[in-house]
C-alpha cells in the first residue's frame, strides 16, 4: 500500500503541479511558468524512469528478484545520488545562502510543521471517520503518514526547471530539505505511537477470539446421537 500510494501521488503530483504552481506565483511578475512545458519536462524526469522500471520488473524476472534481493542497497544508491545533487545545488549557491536572514530560516521551519500538521489530520481524519468501516488500522497507518508526504525528488526537479540561475536552486531547495527533516522526524514520531498502539490491538483481538470460541461452544445446544 505505501509503494502504491508512492507512485500514484508521484503521478498525479506531476499533472497537478504545473498547474498549481502557475496559479501560486501568477502574482509575481518575476516568475513566468508554462505548465505544458513543465509537465512535459517533469514526465521525462520523473515519470517515464518509473514507468520504465515497473515494466522492467514485470516482463524481466531477473530484476525483479535483483530489486527483491538487493532493495536496501538499491535504496541506499536512490538516496545518495538525491543527497549528491543537493549537496552540489547547496555548494553552489553557498555564498547566497550564508547572507539569508537566519529568522527566514526558522519562520520557513515553522510553516513546514504547520504545513505537514495539516496533511497528518486531515488525513487521520479521511482514514478514521470516511474509511472507518472500509480498511484496517495498519491500512489506516500506511494511509495517514504515506499521503501526508512530500516528495523531495519531484520538488528538486521543479526546481531545476523553474530556476534558470544555477545559484538561485540552492537557496530554492532549503526548503525541500528543511520539509524533509521535518516529515522524517514526525513521522518516525507519530509510526512508534501508531506501531504500539497496532501492537496493543492485536493482543486485544488475540485474546478475544479464543474466548468467543469457548463462547460459542458453550451455547451450541447438545447434538442427539440417532441411534440411540
Amino acid at each position: 500500500l505505501s509503494l502504491f500510494l508512492t507512485i500514484i501521488s508521484n503521478i498525479v503530483g506531476i499533472l497537478t503541479i504545473p498547474l498549481l504552481l502557475s496559479i501560486y506565483l501568477q502574482s509575481f511578475s518575476k516568475v513566468n511558468i508554462n505548465p505544458i512545458n513543465l509537465a512535459y519536462k517533469l514526465t521525462l524526469t520523473v515519470l517515464a524512469p518509473t514507468i520504465f522500471g515497473i515494466i522492467c520488473r514485470y516482463f524481466i524476472p531477473y530484476i525483479a528478484i535483483f530489486a527483491k534481493k538487493y532493495k536496501s542497497e538499491l535504496s541506499m544508491f536512490s538516496m545518495t545520488n538525491l543527497m549528491m545533487i543537493v549537496w552540489m545545488s547547496l555548494s553552489v549557491s553557498r555564498n547566497l545562502i550564508f547572507k539569508q536572514n537566519p529568522i527566514e530560516l526558522i519562520l520557513v521551519l515553522i510553516a513546514n510543521i504547520v504545513i505537514h500538521a495539516l496533511y497528518l489530520l486531515f488525513n487521520y481524519f479521511i482514514a478514521s471517520v470516511l474509511l472507518k468501516d472500509h480498511i484496517k488500522f495498519k491500512q489506516a497507518i500506511s494511509l495517514i503518514i504515506m499521503c501526508s508526504q512530500k516528495s523531495s525528488p519531484v520538488a528538486i526537479s521543479v526546481i531545476a526547471i523553474v530556476s534558470k540561475l544555477k545559484n538561485e536552486r540552492g537557496l530554492l531547495t532549503i526548503p525541500c530539505i528543511i520539509g524533509q527533516l521535518t516529515q522524517i522526524f514526525m513521522g518516525s514520531f507519530i509510526s512508534k505511537r501508531f506501531a504500539k498502539l497496532s501492537y496493543d490491538i492485536d493482543d486485544k483481538q488475540e485474546n478475544t477470539i479464543p474466548y468467543q470460541n469457548d463462547l460459542q461452544n458453550d451455547t451450541e445446544p447438545p447434538t442427539n446421537d440417532l441411534n440411540e
